[in-house]
């Protein structure tokens, strides 16, 4: 009987990558009066919201795959119900992805309401 040898492809190794985190700031019933520097505050859906980078870096050998998210890194409960608020996956018109690379992602997106500790994530895989 002839066996038959398949050549097999090691699997990949697959982790999540966080970022470093960032605590927004406290926009709940905030009000921006006068003049505001447009680059740093906006008003979307008449509340206000600040503008915030997010960035993560993969380590030596290891490559992004799939699309990076905003991960919830505070959990309590006015954080958990601001994060849901904000809709970061949903929000096309407040995240933006402003490079990627296979090893560096860095977003922008506009935050409001209670504060919260964010960061950014992404799936990277390494051979």
């Amino acid at each position: 009987m002839d066996l038959i040898k398949k050549k097999v492809k090691p699997l990949l190794q697959t982790q999540v990558i966080y970022g470093p985190s960032i605590t927004t700031d406290d926009m709940h019933n905030v009000q921006v009066e006068g003049a505001y520097d447009p680059t740093v505050y906006g008003e979307y859906a008449n509340s206000w919201f600040k503008h915030y980078t997010l960035e993560v870096d993969a380590p030596a050998g290891w490559t992004f795959t799939g699309a990076p998210w905003v991960n919830l890194v505070s959990q309590d409960q006015n954080a958990r119900e601001a994060f849901g608020w904000n809709n970061f996956a949903g929000a096309h018109d407040r995240f933006f992805i402003i490079q990627r690379g296979p090893n560096k992602i860095v977003c922008t997106c506009w935050a409001g309401s209670h504060p919260m500790i964010i960061n950014l994530a992404c799936t990277a895989v390494h051979p």
